[in-house]
């Protein structure tokens, strides 16, 4: 198997572990039927993981339009706190903000990554060689 497939399978297996925290039960369920077709060699999911690790890209990529307006939220709440004479302990409400900056980064560098992966000849002749029973383990 060639390694960019397992890096890919390491980034579903993560996102299959955070739907599980979430009781995401669709999600996970989806997560190991993928995972498992794609351990199988199943050239038609990889053609559609790619196509869904497009449409999330896109769906990242909107999520910085998200992420700028907990930005501007956060910051307006803040002025508003402190211009009534408050005080902001700690920055409130920046973890949110930097979670969804994690979530985003995570979803564009992995959703990036999986196109790469997947579109590499390696990895389709690896795929095709595992569905005809011609793959060696490993």
């Amino acid at each position: 198997m060639p390694g960019k497939l397992k890096v890919v399978l390491g980034l579903y297996a993560v996102s299959l572990v955070l739907n599980l925290i979430n009781q995401g039960w669709v999600g996970a369920a989806l997560n190991i039927l993928v995972m498992v077709f794609l351990f199988k060699g199943s050239d038609t999911m990889r053609k559609v993981v790619i196509v869904f690790a497009i449409i999330g890209l896109v769906f990242s990529v909107l999520g910085i339009l998200g992420l700028l307006a907990l930005i501007a939220l956060v910051s307006a709440a803040e002025s508003a706190i402190t211009e009534a004479g408050g005080t902001v302990s700690g920055g409130a409400g920046m973890g949110d903000v930097i979670l969804l900056a994690l979530q985003v980064a995570f979803g564009i560098v992995s959703a990036i990554y999986t196109i790469w992966a997947l579109t590499r000849q390696d990895v389709k002749d690896w795929m095709i060689a595992k569905s005809s029973g011609a793959a060696a383990a490993g």
